[in-house]
């Protein structure tokens, strides 16, 4: 795969998270895939090649949406730019440039081998890929990176209204429709208030405007108080289930980072690799 085939897009505010480091290193085996960090924390070194840290703040991000997408926007609790995300080809067009897809994800997940899973092949047979097949998901959703795609969500009848909430709304995936549709709905059958990037991209497909891909490749917790009982792996930039050896592309830790029995260990202790199992974070041993 062409290094500048695919560019993730991260925005984070505040101190870093007990997990960083474990994200980062599993970032930085990703070496075809490069990174983006918006944020406004102080970065002393940087050894990875792929990831490039940006000086950002709250007031940079709303003066930047606010000039390319001609609206007034302004806000001040972080979770809200997550509305924004469809719109992140034009918000960061200018570090986009020579990229082929672009996408968005989260810090609380660990990659595994990206090009394992999102392969050359899809990348020219699809304009959209999200890791579930219900939704599109803010944690990793890939858009290609042309001036369609990037003004797609215009095509939405309510993007500007949504842009000047002060409110997270989920218009980046669906609407807060995520249990009617893992429970088997169809969103197109769905009245809601406001229109969402899933409705937009779903309707598309069924008319055969568009070639999105909804594909279950996360693994994650579906509610707050599912079981999760699998050990995964993680080694040299493969995550894998331990007893199964099944690849995996990312897990999305979400719920469980909540629960205080959740622990990470030292990092400045980490050898080979690590485990993850509903206890947190342990080292691999010999």
């Amino acid at each position: 795969m062409n290094k500048n085939a695919i560019t993730l897009i991260i925005i984070y505010f505040g101190k870093w998270p007990e997990w960083y480091n474990f994200f980062l290193e599993s970032c930085s085996k990703n070496i075809d895939v490069n990174f983006l960090i918006f944020t406004d924390q102080e970065v002393e070194t940087n050894p990875f090649t792929n990831i490039r840290y940006i000086d950002f703040s709250m007031k940079d991000f709303n003066m930047l949406a606010s000039a390319k997408l001609d609206l007034a926007i302004e806000f001040t609790e972080p979770y809200k730019i997550c509305d924004f995300r469809p719109a992140f080809g034009i918000i960061f067009e200018d570090y986009l440039k020579g990229c082929t897809f672009w996408g968005h994800t989260d810090i609380d997940l660990i990659l595994g081998d990206i090009t394992h899973f999102i392969t050359d092949q899809l990348l020219e047979e699809y304009d959209i890929l999200s890791a579930r097949k219900e939704y599109l998901v803010g944690h990793f959703t890939l858009y290609k990176n042309t001036k369609r795609m990037n003004t797609l969500y215009r095509l939405t009848d309510n993007y500007e209204h949504i842009f000047r909430s002060k409110e997270y709304l989920g218009f980046d995936e669906c609407n807060f429709l995520w249990w009617r549709l893992i429970a088997g709905h169809d969103i197109l059958s769905l009245c809601t208030k406001h229109m969402s990037m899933t409705h937009l991209v779903k309707r598309l497909q069924a008319d055969h405007e568009i070639r999105a891909l909804f594909t279950p490749l996360v693994l994650e917790q579906i509610h707050a108080n599912s079981s999760f009982d699998r050990i995964l792996i993680w080694n040299d930039g493969k995550l894998k289930d331990y007893h199964t050896n099944e690849p995996i592309l990312y897990f999305h830790f979400h719920f469980l980072k909540k629960k205080p029995e959740f622990t990470y260990p030292d990092w400045n202790t980490l050898h080979q690799g690590f485990f993850i199992s509903n206890e947190g974070f342990s080292f691999k041993h010999s």
